[in-house]
């Protein structure tokens, strides 16, 4: 294996350590045909059986992208109507930025969600590929070479106007160590987060903290979801651990999630 190969399997295994209960083995994320947790349309590929492959390849990778290691995808090309000024009076930036655009890169309804730069196996290099995906369970197949977005009747489908979506990048304004006196009475960033949650020590700050669920200062898509979030390892989903790959086990129970950040 390639030094790439090394990086990669290096990050994956690091990962599986610090992010306990990470991974994306039967996940919705997971679009082998042979996975029996696939999400409410049934979105799966027709023949790749790889698993990492729909967004991250050892080798190849799309290096134009720098919101993802080793990004094996296309950028999305949407131009998104952001959220705009807060009732705090903190104003998104004019598009997202890169951690969120790996999200939307699927989640647009615009970009395909079957496209790969790097097909698995010995294949030809340099253009991007479309599988064959169905959206409808298996009863059709869109075929090789057809681009895919992700269907508009989904729940998965943010759409290009986030104007009716939590903002996102965004600078986590909170100055002072008073949440009433902060924009929108958001909790100092030092503030340790409660529960168990699936981050990592990324601030300095003995954590986790919400400086660790930040991207540059940024409250990003992945501030509050993990792509990799699993479910419970017993395999029963009715657990619930990570409802919408959202980074604290358990959810949204009692808005917990939102309290962290907002004192209200």
């Amino acid at each position: 294996m390639k030094r790439k190969g090394w990086v990669l399997a290096g990050i994956l295994g690091i990962s599986s350590i610090v992010f306990g209960g990470s991974g994306i083995v039967g996940t919705k994320h997971d679009l082998r045909p042979t996975n029996p947790n696939v999400n409410n349309l049934n979105i799966f590929s027709q023949n790749v059986q790889e698993i990492c492959i729909f967004c991250h390849t050892p080798h190849h990778s799309n290096t134009a992208f720098t919101g993802a290691p080793l990004w094996n995808k296309a950028d999305t090309t949407s131009q998104f109507t952001m959220y705009g000024t807060t009732v705090s009076g903190t104003t998104t930036d004019a598009q997202p930025n890169a951690p969120s655009k790996a999200c939307l890169s699927c989640h647009d309804g615009a970009t395909a969600i079957n496209s790969i730069v790097n097909l698995p196996g010995p294949q030809p290099i340099g253009n991007i590929a479309h599988v064959s995906m169905t959206t409808d369970g298996g009863t059709t197949f869109s075929g090789d070479g057809v681009a895919v977005p992700m269907p508009a009747n989904s729940y998965a489908n943010i759409g290009t106007d986030l104007t009716n979506d939590h903002p996102i990048s965004i600078v986590y304004n909170a100055p002072n160590a008073d949440p009433d006196q902060n924009p929108g009475s958001l909790r100092p960033i030092t503030t340790a987060l409660t529960g168990t949650w699936l981050v990592r020590d990324s601030d300095g700050v003995a954590g986790p903290t919400i400086g660790d669920l930040l991207r540059n200062g940024k409250v990003e898509c992945p501030s509050c979801h993990d792509p990799h979030a699993n479910n419970p390892a017993d395999g029963n989903w009715a657990d619930n651990e990570h409802p919408m790959f959202l980074r604290l086990v358990g959810g949204n129970q009692g808005s917990a999630l939102c309290l962290a950040c907002h004192a209200k």
